[in-house]
């Protein structure tokens, strides 16, 4: 392909940050640290830039998007989780008229640009802390840390709202899943990169971070819900690489992944998804947890992104 993208790799549909040299990423919200902020308003849709010219208002291009969710875009987070909202209840849709035997799954990966840098305070996840610790705005630009100074100004704190409003957009995605009644039929994992930046994110007990091949560099949190399939809560000290994604997923699934060996990075033990329950059943935590609040997904904060497949019955 002379442009290759997403549509010429298998995915149907796919909507990115306009990237490039000459795009307003680099000239502009790099800069002027406002690509979450900004960002939302330069996007890509299927090789095509959007929005087209002449939509210069938020309700402008919420109307040319057709952006069906509530509340209206105003960052790339709400932007991304929208989108894919969007593309699950579409699919559901055209699903309905089918027989139940003929029904396909869909698959859908989410990469989340917070809380990747540019950083900035996001008012969506500042909302938060404000309700938590009874603050305004204005209390929160004021305060002062005994060791880093103004708050308002660090990258810790930046980060920390910016994980936030990226949270609560994931919370979009899971409670449209529960609204289908999709969420007991969906394979949900959500996981990271690589390792926290400097001053964004710690990576624990871990040495360095990210761009290092130190443990804090490489070693990242990854997160399975099927619900009825995983047991909640538990934790597994199993390792694995990006590469054992896809070919774990198709095992779950019950693909014939011998279609495949000669494309795969990585080929998978066919009792990979047995071996993964019977390590969490041996291994779950004594603490309560209510699948119908998500808290299993929804309060991580030191991970990118997700990824979501799902498996019709």
């Amino acid at each position: 392909c002379v442009n290759p993208s997403p549509n010429q790799h298998g995915f149907e549909t796919y909507i990115s940050e306009l990237d490039g040299p000459e795009s307003a990423r680099y000239t502009y919200h790099l800069s002027e640290t406002c690509l979450h902020s900004r960002g939302v308003k330069h996007l890509l849709l299927n090789d095509v830039p959007l929005p087209a010219e002449g939509c210069e208002t938020l309700a402008e291009i919420n109307k040319y998007y057709n952006y069906s969710c509530s509340p209206q875009p105003t960052t790339l987070s709400d932007r991304e989780a929208g989108d894919v909202v969007n593309f699950i209840r579409q699919h559901w849709y055209r699903q309905l008229d089918k027989p139940e035997n003929l029904r396909q799954p869909f698959f859908a990966n989410i990469w989340f640009n917070a809380p990747h840098g540019p950083w900035e305070v996001l008012d969506t996840g500042l909302s938060l802390y404000s309700s938590k610790y009874k603050k305004s705005r204005n209390d929160w630009v004021k305060h002062r840390c005994p060791t880093y100074g103004d708050l308002w100004t660090q990258r810790r704190w930046e980060y920390k709202t910016m994980v936030s409003a990226m949270d609560i957009s994931i919370g979009k995605v899971l409670d449209v899943l529960e609204e289908l009644n999709l969420e007991r039929s969906t394979i949900i994992l959500f996981t990271s990169d690589n390792g926290p930046e400097a001053g964004a994110g710690t990576a624990g007990v871990y040495k360095e971070g990210k761009r290092s091949l130190m443990e804090g560099g490489v070693r990242v949190p990854t997160v399975f819900q099927w619900v009825d399939k995983i047991p909640s809560n538990g934790v597994s000290t199993i390792w694995g690489s990006n590469v054992d994604i896809l070919p774990t997923l198709l095992d779950a699934i019950g693909y014939p992944s011998s279609q495949l060996d000669n494309k795969l990075d990585r080929k998978v033990d066919s009792t990979v998804v047995n071996k993964i329950d019977s390590k969490l059943d041996n291994q779950i935590s004594n603490s309560s947890t209510n699948h119908s609040d998500h808290q299993d997904i929804r309060q991580l904060s030191n991970t990118l992104n997700s990824y979501i497949t799902n498996v019709l019955s």
